[in-house]
């Protein structure tokens, strides 16, 4: 009897897992769609204004401030686009993050 409910168990736990391998895709793809294009509107808001984000980049101390306004703003189209699109996604996700936390202190 016990060895039945173990098995029973098992065969539970296996389709559970192959229904969460089978939802884990899409929610991922939806997720990278969505980061990457916040990423390209944030950054090709940017490209369009270089002096402004420069400027606002000189009263947060950000050194070397007309560079860091270029890299920052092609990073997040470059890296939205590359992330929505699922290519280099790891060297792309930590760049952005890198960014980010920089942002958030």
């Amino acid at each position: 009897m016990t060895a039945n409910k173990i098995g029973i168990a098992k065969n539970l736990y296996a389709l559970w897992v192959r229904a969460a391998s089978w939802v884990q895709s899409p929610f991922l793809l939806a997720i990278r769609l969505y980061w990457g294009w916040q990423f390209w509107q944030a950054g090709w808001g940017k490209v369009g204004n270089i002096p402004k984000v420069a400027a606002y980049f000189g009263t947060l101390g950000i050194p070397a401030l007309l560079l860091n306004a270029y890299f920052i703003s092609w990073l997040e189209v470059i890296g939205g686009i590359l992330l929505a699109l699922g290519l280099f996604s790891r060297v792309t996700s930590l760049l952005l993050t890198g960014d980010m936390v920089v942002a958030f202190f």
